[in-house]
């Protein structure tokens, strides 16, 4: 009975190893042409996206050269004229190459700011490391600080999307009571409110007149 057990254990993993072969032969068999390979997030593969020639005019225009996209540190191990010459996946520009001018870092007049789904199909995919842990906590200040950051993929109307309300005093960026403590942060820093309401009436449309609204101070 013993033999008979370990002879079924035996066949099956012989088994096992057989299918993992062939899966890994079938693996190697069906590699996909590289202008057609899609990296996640992109409506198209990068060769159908991106072409040399209509691009040629502007770099040239610009002074942009093969290495300000490409590395060519990598060189082949066999020196001399007859050298083999080196994949051409390891001389492709890093991720994020093309948002160099598409997105506002070099001043390029055809940008296309704020149409990233030409290209892209999933936002998230692209979405910096820096938004996720609390951001929708914490993006008010950083965006001070780097406005121009945000501009490259947002337009204004991500801002006010959420921060024009009819209710003024509780947008979403405020807490709950906030139209009873907001006197006590506009006085120790005004600069904090002004950032988003630029408009000199802004305060007044509720606190003119004599007595102001009900619940507020002149």
């Amino acid at each position: 009975m013993m033999k008979f057990r370990n002879r079924k254990i035996g066949v099956a993993r012989i088994s096992t190893a057989v299918l993992a072969f062939a899966l890994f032969c079938s693996m190697l068999g069906s590699k996909a042409p590289a202008d057609t390979v899609r990296r996640p997030g992109l409506v198209k593969p990068v060769k159908q996206l991106f072409s040399h020639a209509s691009h040629t005019a502007h770099f040239e225009k610009m002074g942009i050269s093969c290495t300000d996209c490409h590395s060519f540190a990598i060189q082949s191990k066999t020196k001399g004229p007859m050298g083999r010459p080196v994949k051409e996946k390891l001389l492709k520009p890093q991720p994020g190459t093309c948002h160099e001018c598409h997105l506002g870092k070099i001043k390029v007049k055809t940008q296309l700011r704020n149409q990233c789904l030409l290209c892209h199909s999933d936002l998230g995919a692209i979405k910096p490391d820096d938004h996720y842990h609390a951001w929708r906590l914490r993006h008010g200040k950083l965006s001070q600080a780097d406005q121009d950051g945000c501009r490259r993929c947002h337009a204004p109307q991500d801002c006010t999307g959420c921060h024009v309300k009819q209710n003024t005093l509780n947008p979403l960026v405020h807490r709950p009571n906030f139209r009873f403590s907001h006197s006590i942060q506009a006085r120790s820093n005004p600069q904090s409110c002004v950032f988003c309401h630029k408009s000199a009436g802004f305060c007044m449309d509720c606190h003119a007149g004599l007595k102001g609204v009900r619940g507020t101070r002149r």
